[in-house]
């Protein structure tokens, strides 16, 4: 997998939770298996399209 894949992959999963009601900011906790290291996300919102229309 590349970082663009990555990227697109990690978008389509959040977008669809948030879709699904869940409420996707905040910390969680990946285990990355096979490795078993473990990785803390941070997921924030940066603001809506709509927020940010007119703001150049």
């Amino acid at each position: 997998m590349t970082e663009e894949e990555f990227q697109r992959a990690l978008s389509k999963l959040v977008s669809a939770a948030a879709a699904n009601g869940v409420d996707v900011e905040g910390g969680w906790t990946c285990e990355a298996n096979p490795t078993g290291e473990e990785w803390d996300v941070v997921i924030s919102v940066l603001g809506s399209s709509d927020s940010t229309k007119g703001t150049q």
